[in-house]
């Protein structure tokens, strides 16, 4: 027998409002992927430095100089993406008439917003995946630099959409969205 899904979101009362906790999700394949490819890139940076300052007319090979660059580029992206798939979460504070939101482990900084301007809470649908993809059996990786602006829960602000959630079930995100309502915190 299955047991129903317990969710991923720690929902915690505070003082004078709720706290959710959004822990990242953990993916076997996408940290299996990274870690291969953080390893890639360190053997590409320091396979042979010593050719960027021995080159033949004695200056600095500029497109070894590039390909270094880029290496320690991708180096930053896989490092980055794969500490927050192992130890990320989002931090969504509702309280003193605020939401501020807090993913930990990104560049990111908290943003906090009035929540009497934060209008039209709900919940995106997950799109339909590409056919081709799934009969190659191909995965799309998320983009590292999506994790700070992207989720599953979105509302408006003034004449921007924030949203929340990174790869939140919407089934989760309905009942987060039910509890907040629940509250009073937003209607």
């Amino acid at each position: 027998m299955q047991t129903p899904y317990q969710g991923r979101a720690i929902i915690n009362a505070i003082y004078n409002g709720i706290e959710i906790i959004i822990p990242a999700k953990k993916d076997s394949f996408v940290l299996i992927f990274l870690t291969l490819a953080f390893v890639g890139f360190l053997a590409l940076e320091f396979f042979d430095p010593n050719h960027v300052f021995h080159s033949e007319n004695g200056r600095p090979d500029a497109d070894l100089m590039l390909r270094l660059t880029l290496v320690a580029f991708g180096i930053f992206l896989a490092g980055a993406l794969w500490w927050w798939y192992l130890s990320g979460k989002e931090v969504i504070a509702f309280s003193a008439g605020e939401i501020t939101i807090h993913k930990e482990h990104t560049l990111g900084k908290a943003k906090t917003y009035l929540l009497n301007e934060a209008y039209n809470f709900r919940v995106v649908k997950a799109k339909a995946p590409d056919p081709r993809a799934i009969r190659s059996g191909r995965r799309r990786l998320p983009k590292p630099w999506n994790i700070v602006n992207s989720g599953t829960i979105q509302f408006d602000y003034g004449t921007k959409m924030i949203t929340f959630g990174f790869e939140l079930d919407p089934a989760e995100a309905e009942y987060i969205l039910e509890r907040l309502r629940g509250k009073k915190l937003i209607s």
